[in-house]
């Protein structure tokens, strides 16, 4: 939580440690940010226009610049977009129109909080068999997990990122299950 604290925290958030594992803009960052701050006073969701004039102010529209910002947050998956019910049935029409994205809620996505608290990346430096069943679903669960988030991906070139890492750790899961002694499994 050092990280998230000093996140939240730093005058200049190009200095934090998350800033710089984001590879985002400063816009972006800030957007994080302040979604952060919420968060971590249980305010889970907050309308994009309300968040965007808090940040970056009302005059002269400036809030309007960052809604590019805005929707590459939500290509990368770091942020859900949440409308309500009714809203729901016209979002398929207005996806694409960045101005409806000041209408929707917006919350930080699991992808994003699991980014916070610093879960491991993948782990392929096991190259020996599989000891027993259990090391084996572990592997097989954290493939769902990555199909979870590329669920939450929107943009094709955070995707395909994405889809390389499944690619590569399936790879890994096959190899090691080449050297293990499962006769029920493949």
């Amino acid at each position: 939580m050092v990280r998230l604290k000093e996140f939240l925290s730093l005058k200049n958030i190009e200095e934090s440690q998350i800033y710089k594992e984001l590879k985002c803009s400063k816009n972006e960052a800030l957007i994080l940010r302040e979604l952060c701050k919420n968060y971590v006073i249980s305010i889970s969701s907050i309308n994009a226009f309300t968040l965007l004039t808090g940040i970056f102010g009302s005059e002269k529209y400036s809030y309007l610049d960052t809604l590019e910002d805005l929707k590459r947050l939500i290509e990368r998956g770091f942020i859900n977009q949440n409308s309500g019910f009714f809203k729901n049935i016209e979002s398929n029409k207005s996806q694409n129109l960045i101005l409806s994205l000041l209408q929707s809620e917006l919350s930080l996505s699991e992808y994003f909080l699991e980014f916070l608290e610093a879960k491991p990346r993948l782990n392929l430096d096991k190259k020996e068999a599989y000891g027993e069943y259990l090391e084996y679903l572990k592997d097989e669960f954290m493939r769902v997990e990555l199909y979870e988030r590329l669920s939450f991906i929107r943009s094709s070139t955070y995707s395909d990122e994405l889809k390389a890492q499944i690619k590569l750790y399936e790879k890994h899961i096959k190899e090691r299950l080449k050297k293990s002694k499962f006769y029920n499994i493949l």
